[in-house]
């Protein structure tokens, strides 16, 4: 199926006159999460992973994604016809190696630029400007032999209330501002989903386990705008952002009005705003390309959020709590699966207060299956938890006062000296981790050696 697919493409290709043609796995936002309407890397090559990048030319396909999924990937790759490029491993090509072997002089490159971040697609500029490669950035050929791909999200849009955010919109818009003026710019276009909702003080539900909408926002010195599917707004929430001072535009219409932006210094980020949207904007302003402002504004938590992200811990940890006494008493005692194991437990979330939904789809992987990074139980591979060895409960839940990400690995039982030297390695990284003391300017690239080094040894 994958295979006719991909000539279907080819089809598409030869028509435009494209040789190659690149598919991410992302949306117009650069979010890691996508909605199934994004989802053209996994309808055209059949794998699954949240991370990933598929190449086509007239005579192969490959793609690439990293060591989370090399096990998952040759598994739903297989049968295909895509060749699987293991990122990072010794002797694999980038992505612009590939191209840079493969493509011939004067030949074009396509891909859909809304759905490449503006410092990819510069990245291709260069790697390929000795061959004079033609770039074609407004080509979403996917949508041209994908008959029922799903519908373009559009769910309800609310306002989180002060009680909540302890900070107006209107304050946090003042902030950006003067962080502009610090940065040498004069207006923002912000694209970042989780950025845009805590600016504006809203919520939404676009994107599986993440309580964003859709939206595009733009601050100067003299107005912000939203730009959200005016239909999803809720009354109330319409209200609040007029009170805020925020001018509210149709979600489809931040090209026109980046169209008639002229003569600006605009800041951008350029791992999330989208390669289209940066080449429309440098046609006529001066674009900054930096890391957005409400990125560390947001960092720092008022006081109002720091006890909801407190509580919603405690809560989250009891029902986490909960589970953990109901597998430990039934395991051995009744047949449970990874999958019974993972519902029982989002069950015991959705009775948590203001929940809203899982952060990330739970992982409970019980003795082998723990090794795999991002494991997810299906029908297919779906193991029944035994009393002895280890579970691994990766899971978490998106709340209105905050959002929980918690790992617990359990010990089921009797376990060889071989699991407790190892068990022991993680602990004593933890540990290691968990007592330095970091001068100003560490980061987290800098601190992994405490981590890993037990493990080393």
């Amino acid at each position: 199926m994958n295979e006719k697919k991909i000539e279907q493409l080819r089809g598409q290709m030869k028509k435009a006159g494209i040789d190659v043609y690149l598919v991410t796995t992302s949306d117009f936002h650069g979010s890691e999460y996508v909605c199934d309407a994004f989802k053209a890397r996994e309808y055209l090559s059949g794998f699954t992973g949240s991370a990933g990048t598929l190449a086509v030319t007239m005579e192969e396909a490959g793609l690439w994604t990293d060591g989370r999924y090399y096990i998952q990937a040759e598994r739903e790759l297989k049968g295909s016809g895509i060749q699987l490029f293991k990122m990072q491993e010794e002797g694999v090509p980038t992505i612009k190696e590939y191209l840079k072997k493969k493509m011939r002089p004067g030949q074009t490159l396509a891909f859909d630029g809304r759905c490449i971040s503006a410092k990819a697609g510069m990245g291709y500029e260069q790697e390929l400007k000795e061959l004079d490669i033609v770039l074609k950035y407004d080509e979403d050929l996917t949508e041209k032999i994908w008959p029922d791909r799903p519908a373009f999200p559009c769910r309800p849009i609310w306002n989180l209330p002060l009680e909540l955010s302890g900070k107006s919109s209107r304050d946090k818009i003042a902030e950006v501002r003067a962080a502009l003026g610090r940065d040498g710019a004069e207006a923002l276009v912000l694209t970042k989903l989780d950025d845009l909702m805590w600016l504006f003080n809203i919520r939404g539900s676009d994107i599986p386990c993440n309580p964003v909408a859709l939206s595009y926002g733009y601050i100067d010195r003299n107005q912000s705008v939203v730009f959200v599917q005016k239909k999803a707004l809720s009354e109330a929430c319409r209200r609040a952002l007029i009170e805020e001072q925020v001018t509210i535009w149709d979600y489809e219409k931040i090209y026109d009005w980046l169209q008639d932006l002229k003569d600006k210094k605009v800041l951008l980020d350029g791992d999330k705003c989208n390669y289209f949207l940066y080449k429309m904007l440098s046609k006529s302003n001066q674009t900054v390309l930096k890391e957005n402002p409400t990125e560390a504004l947001k960092a720092v938590k008022n006081q109002v959020e720091l006890e909801h992200i407190k509580e919603c811990f405690c809560q989250d940890s009891a029902a986490l709590i909960r589970f953990m006494k109901w597998i430990k008493e039934r395991v051995g005692e009744t047949v449970i699966t990874e999958m019974e194991a993972a519902a029982y437990l989002d069950r015991l979330r959705t009775q948590v207060p203001g929940f809203l939904d899982l952060s990330f789809g739970t992982i409970c992987a019980y003795g082998e299956n723990a090794a795999m990074m991002h494991y997810e139980a299906r029908e297919e591979h779906n193991s029944t938890i035994l009393p002895g060895g280890l579970l691994l409960v990766d899971s978490g839940g998106q709340y209105q006062g905050g959002t929980t990400d918690v790992t617990r690995t359990l010990v089921l039982g009797e376990i060889s000296a071989e699991i407790k030297k190892q068990y022991t390695a993680v602990v004593r990284g933890m540990l290691g981790l968990s007592r330095a003391v970091f001068l100003h300017g560490c980061t987290g690239r800098n601190l992994d050696i405490l981590a890993r080094e037990p493990l080393w040894q």
